[in-house]
This record gives structure tokens, sequence and C-alpha cells, in this order.
């Protein structure tokens, strides 16, 4: 009994008495089931010979009919003779063309014959395509109507065949478990594979369980169909699957392999948080600024869990791959993919949430035919449903989940939309969540004590924690980038463009779980300034000058001039307990900078909880508003006259420390210090400049009493000519009394470590001085200079 299947694949039809060979079996009837190459040898031979006889039969009757004729009966055996090696000589070489023509397209079945001791093995050829050869003497143009049964094979099993194809076309090695069994999506893929190898348009290797395609004829229909209009359609019809298990298919249209970035070890984190699910850590929510490559890192988590009865070979050469089971949960899950932008940016609350339901149902009823939904407005019951009837747990990441919030939507709304997902968050159990990944600008917002999104585990850019080094591009990430670059590009790059391309686009600090720091680079600038072969602001661009400058205006107790510290490479200590997470509370210079910080305009240090401009890119965008707003120019110059104070203290010029000190005090604000604090506060302000040479610190104890504000020069400065000094600070006293004070409660012994000269600085501010009085002054100062010797 033959056929195209063993009898194995049709079970309890009573076949059992049957001894199966096949294609992928085939014992001692191996060299049976096509032709082997000595046989094609003999073929060739016999239907040349049979050729030549029939050429030789017509060519010798017609030339012995015409030397008859001419009574030239003594030149036709000699004429004869030559015919005879002149035929030979030509066949000889028709046949080694044919049988080189044979072998390069239809040598490549291999069979083995496992009956035998030695196990032998058969290199076979196909019959129909060797006798057609033969015949036509030349190959037959590929006819795509003869491979009907692959097409359609593919096409009905698209999914489970689409990435072995591909694949398999491009020479790459796709593995068979012959007896697989239990996963019923790589038995469903097996069995789809076999029945192609006994189709005979894929061959089997027993010795290492791989499928190829046999011959270079099999593979020329493959790759024809690979680029045939049905396959695009075929492809076309995976890629509607937007957010129920959408695979690969995001990925693989949103990443250049030129400027990809591997970052799939962050998978081997969550598949570690799942599997540890009952402490409550697998809720997570990453919130990092634009452009710092959330979307890509959706698009992973979704390629990775989907389910699906095909292979996934998107990570085979990546990092991930590399460790021991980390395809334990590849395409394990039912993965729900939401982009709230598509659902809430051009729609209310209730539309978008109806949308949401409504293209969910759809998309699983097209993977899911026979799927019977209990409600179809409910996610949490559909949820439920889909682990009932897949028996599959379920996995949902949320790209923009903080869209409606940073809309400015009404209070109410943000209400009702974080109330929608604490439902559908707050017991994993009974949605069978295993994995929540939701992605934002801002950290989560908490709408009242003890919310139900209470159970994420929120990372950000001031609190990363081991996500630290997956949040945007390292300092190894970007010399990699950069080095492939030029390995590949034909023109290198111009000189010094690696430090330039460091100096414009690094600086963010990011501290992991275990104090490991990491220089984090804005991903999007890195790859254009790559791409261009050009320094720009690319980042920046995505967004108007507008957001930034509406914060940084904003009229809040010394923001304009700590912009100005920031401007000026200074960094500035924050508390950024008390933001609201949002884009509307804001109640203080605090909030507004830690704003910028999850936003990306701001760096934050987190040891010293102190915020700063990361880059050049960044710096200028801060720059440009100052510049073209007129509302700073009186800040700006509070800069310079900051500066122009440093130079008149170090030069012991105390008269012109008066005067700018009296200038800064009829351009403030509030003209009259109600205390020794606010005159504190003023003197520092006016003295902000020092800090970027020394190190400020207040109520320094010398053992005897506290000096006010000490200036200690930075290891950098230290070698030049930046001497440390003291500020005392008298309130309607004198300024005499407060260079007494500094010298008999020996505060110069706060500088232990340092030797030379110290500047002694006293501060008086008179209140009872009237502006009306001739050259008044509310200000006096004394410094004096002196040498501390080293014993």
């Amino acid at each position: 009994m033959i056929g195209i299947l063993p009898t194995k694949e049709y079970e309890n039809y009573g076949f059992d008495m049957f001894t199966d060979y096949s294609m992928i079996y085939p014992s001692w009837t191996a060299k049976y089931f096509r032709f082997t190459k000595s046989e094609v040898e003999i073929l060739c031979n016999k239907l040349l010979k049979n050729e030549k006889e029939n050429n030789y039969s017509l060519q010798n009757s017609m030339n012995k009919k015409q030397k008859l004729n001419d009574n030239l009966e003594s030149e036709i055996l000699k004429e004869d003779e030559n015919f005879e090696i002149e035929e030979e000589v030509e066949l000889f070489h028709k046949k080694k063309s044919i049988l080189e023509s044979i072998e390069h397209w239809y040598k490549g079945y291999q069979l083995l014959d496992l009956h035998t001791k030695t196990k032998t093995l058969y290199e076979l050829y196909t019959p129909y395509s060797i006798i057609n050869t033969i015949e036509r003497e030349s190959i037959e143009e590929l006819n795509m109507g003869n491979c009907l049964d692959l097409i359609d094979h593919i096409s009905n099993n698209f999914e489970k065949l689409k990435y072995s194809m591909i694949s398999l076309a491009d020479s790459k090695i796709v593995k068979l478990n012959i007896k697989a069994k239990g996963d019923l999506k790589i038995v469903n893929r097996c069995k789809a594979l076999k029945f192609l190898i006994h189709l005979g348009y894929l061959n089997y290797n027993h010795n290492t369980d791989e499928v190829f395609i046999p011959n270079r004829d099999i593979k020329q229909m493959i790759k024809t169909f690979l680029k045939s209009d049905q396959w695009k359609i075929l492809n076309a019809k995976e890629s509607n699957f937007k957010i129920f298990n959408p695979g690969c298919y995001k990925i693989n249209n949103s990443i250049c392999i030129d400027t990809y970035v591997d970052k799939t070890e962050l998978i081997l984190h969550f598949n570690e948080l799942i599997e540890k699910g009952k402490d409550g850590k697998s809720f997570i929510c990453d919130s990092r600024p634009r452009r710092f490559g959330k979307s890509i890192t959706d698009y992973m988590l979704v390629a990775y869990y989907s389910y699906t009865e095909s292979e996934i070979p998107f990570f085979n050469d990546k990092k991930i791959s590399k460790t021991k089971n980390w395809d334990k949960y590849l395409g394990k899950f039912n993965v729900i993919n939401l982009n709230m932008i598509n659902y809430f940016l051009e729609h209310d609350f209730e539309d978008g949430k109806k949308m949401i339901s409504m293209e969910l149902c759809k998309e699983i009823k097209r993977r899911i035919p026979n799927f019977k939904f209990n409600n179809k407005n409910d996610l949490k019951v559909i949820l439920k449903d889909l682990f009932n009837l897949t028996k599959r747990r379920n996995i949902v990441i949320i790209d923009e989940y903080d869209l409606i919030i940073r809309k400015k939507e009404d209070e109410n709304t943000i209400k009702k939309y974080l109330k929608f997902l604490i439902g559908l968050f707050k017991d994993k159990n009974e949605t069978n969540v295993d994995l929540v990944y939701i992605t934002g600008i801002l950290p989560l917002k908490q709408i009242e004590i003890n919310s139900g999104l209470n159970n994420f585990s929120e990372y950000s850019m001031i609190y990363p924690s081991w996500m630290a080094k997956f949040i945007g591009f390292t300092e190894k990430e970007v010399d990699d980038l950069y080095d492939r670059y030029e390995k590949y590009e034909k023109k290198g790059f111009s000189r010094n463009f690696k430090d330039e391309v460091k100096k414009w686009y690094n600086g963010y600090k990011l501290i992991d779980e275990n104090n490991l720091t990491y220089k984090i680079y804005t991903p999007y600038s890195i790859i254009n300034a790559l791409f261009y072969r050009e320094i720009g602001d690319y980042w920046t661009k995505t967004e108007t000058s507008k957001f930034l400058s509406d914060y940084i205006n904003m009229n809040y107790e010394r923001l304009k001039e700590d912009i100005g510290f920031l401007i000026k490479n200074k960094k500035i200590k924050i508390d950024v307990k008390n933001f609201q997470n949002d884009f509307t509370s804001i109640n203080s210079k605090d909030d507004i900078f830690t704003l910028l910080v999850h936003t990306g305009y701001l760096g934050y240090d987190k040891e010293n909880k102190e915020v700063f401009i990361p880059n050049k890119e960044i710096k200028e965008q801060f720059e440009s508003i100052v510049k073209t707003n007129a509302n700073w120019k009186f800040t700006m110059n509070k800069l310079i006259h900051s500066e122009n104070l440093l130079k008149a203290t170090l030069r012991g010029d105390a008269e012109i420390v008066v005067k700018y000190l009296e200038d800064a005090h009829d351009d403030g604000s509030n003209n009259t210090y109600n205390n020794k604090a606010t005159l504190s506060y003023a003197i520092q302000l006016a003295y902000y400049k020092a800090e970027d040479y020394y190190n400020k610190s207040l109520e320094v104890d010398s053992g005897n009493g506290f000096a006010d504000i000490v200036y200690f020069p930075t290891d950098e400065v230290i070698k030049y000519d930046y001497p440390p000094f003291i500020v005392e600070l008298k309130y309607n006293e004198s300024a005499e009394s407060g260079i007494q004070q500094i010298k008999n409660r020996e505060y110069p012994k706060i500088f232990e470590k340092y030797y030379g000269k110290i500047l002694l600085v006293c501060i008086n501010y008179n209140k009872e001085i009237k502006s009306n009085c001739p050259g008044y002054k509310h200000h006096s100062c004394i410094i004096e200079e002196i040498e501390k010797k080293k014993f």
C-alpha cells in the first residue's frame, strides 16, 4: 500500500499491523525511494545511447544512399568510422553537461538506512526532474504550478511555518523534534514540517534533528513564493493582529539592524518575576522620557511572550539566548498589548474604553473562532474567559499608560481612568495575569490612600533600581554602536566625532540596586547622529520648546536663579517626595525640577539628591529659552554680578563686594532682610558663582562655634588661586565684630587639610540706615587674609 503519508499519521484507523517506510524512516527501502547517483548516470547513458543510435541510424542511412548513388562504396566504411568518433565526443560532453546541471539543481536528498549495521546514507535525486532534464537536455524552467501542494500547505499553516520557511530559504538551521509530545504548539509545528518532508519539499537529518531544503530547484520554488503577492497577503493578515498576541510583527517592523541595541536580557528579569509571581512583584510601571526605548521594550516583550504556533527566530542570535533555559516562557502566554494613544488621544475616556474592548474581542475571535464571550464590555471577564478556554495565563503590556494624565484631563476623568486600571489589575488571580508591564513618562499617580495600583513596582529616572542599564543607551552600548557604524560604513567619521557625540548626548546618571552607576545616553540622538554623521539637536526637536519654557518661567522663589545655576553646570539639591506625578499639581520649584527629571530635561544624582543639566544638547535648549526671553535678562545679569562678586572677594576688594551686595539688594523683590536667615539666603545667592569652584557648607562646627558659610575649594581648583574662605554674617551689628568672632572662635581650624592663604570675610547688614542718608549703604564688609603654616 503506497501513499504520501505513513499510516502512523492516521491513528485509530486500524493500521497497526502495517510497517511504515517513509521519507523520515525509510529503513532498508531508502535506496528505492528515488534515483541514486549511479542510477542517474545509467539512465543518462541509456537515454543518450538511444539518441546516438537513432542519430547514427538516420545519418548512416542517408550517407550510404548518397555514396551508393555516387558509386563511392570504398569511402563509406571510413566515413562511418569518423562519424561514430565525432558522435562519441559530442555525447560525452553532452552527458557531462547534463550531469553537472543535475548535480547543481537536484542533488540533495539524504535518506538514512538505519536497518544496516553501517547505517548507510544515500544521496538521492527526484525521478521526475531527472527524466525531464535528460530528455530535454536542459533544466526545466521554474513552474510554480508544479508546487501547488507546497503553497496550499504553507498557506493553511502559515502561523506554524512562516519563520521556518524564511529561515530555510536563508539556509539557516531549523530544528525538528520528530517525536515531539506535550506542548501542543510544538507538536503542531513539527507536524506541519513533517508533512513537507513527506511531500518531498524538505529533507530530515537524523544525526542532527534538522530539516533542510534538499536542492536548489526546491529552494528556488520557496524563495519565489516568499516574494509572491500571496505571501504578502498572508503576512498582511498576520499584521492585523495589533493587540492580541501580535508576536514579532511590531518589533520586526520597528528596528533597523544597523542601529538595534540588544536589551533582550531584560526578559530574564521578567521571567524571574513571573516565577516568583506570588510576591506580587510582577506588576511593573516603567516610566522614562520620550524616545528612551519604551515602545521597543514593549515590542520585545510582546514578541517573546505572545502565544504562537510558529517558531520565534528573532531571539536566536540575541544576548538572551546565551542563558540556559532562556526560552522557558517563549511564546507561552496570551498577550494583550495596548497603546493608549490609539484610544484616548482623540477620544474621551468612555469611548476609548469601549474601543479597547471592541478591538480586543474582534482579534480574539479571528484567532479563536470558537471563542464565546460572557461579557464583551468587561476586560476583566475577557481575560478570565481567555484563560478558561486556552489554559494559557495572561500578560498585559500597556504603552503610554499616562496619556490621559499628561493631556491634563479634568480630575474626575483621571480618577475614572485610574479606577479602570485598578479594577483590571487589583486581583491577578481573578484575571489569571502573571505579568503587567506599563510604560509612560510619569510614575504612577495615586488617587487615594491604599490605591489598588500600590501593587506595582515602580522604576523611573529617579529610582531605576535593576532597570538602570535597560533605560537609554549605556556607554558600552554607544561604543559598540559607534564601532559597528565605523566598521560597515565605507566613509569613516570625522576626527574626534566620538568625543563630540559623548559630550552632546551623555550625562544621565542612573544607579542600580547594587550601587553600580551607569552613564546613560539619549538613544534617539545617538542613532540620528551616527546615521547622519552630524551632531545636532535631535531629541530636543521631538517636542516644542514651549513645554520646557512654560515650566522654567513659572513664578516660584529662586527658580530662575537655580536655572541660572544649572546653565552654569552646577547641581541643585531638590526634594522629590512631594511631586504628584502629573503636569498640573505643581506647587514648588522642587516639583518643577522633579517633573523635568522625569521628562528627560534634567538628570538626577540619587546619592546627593541633586539635579543637573545632563548634556550639551539639552543645555542649548535651556540657553535658547533664556536668550530669547526678555524676562531672563535680569536673572542672567545677576549671574554676571555673582562672578564679579567672587573675583572681588578673592582679591580682597571689600568696597567692590559691598557695591555688588547693594546692587543685589536693590534689585531684589524684597528689599528688606527680616533676620539673619534671610540675609544668609541672599548672600549665598549672590555668591552662587563660587560654587563653580568651591563646595559650600553651612553652620560648620569649629569646636568653639559654628561658622555661618564656609567655602572649601574643590580638588580641581585647589592648586590654583582659589583659597578657602569663611563668610560670617552680622545683622545690625558691625563687620569688625564678625572678624573678631572668626578669630576668637578659631574658625580657620575648619580648614585642617588646607595650608597657605585663607580669607576671612564678614558682611554686616544695617537695617536702620535710611535710603535718604547721603552715601548710604546697608552693607559693610571687611576681608582679611591670614596665612596658615604647615608645621
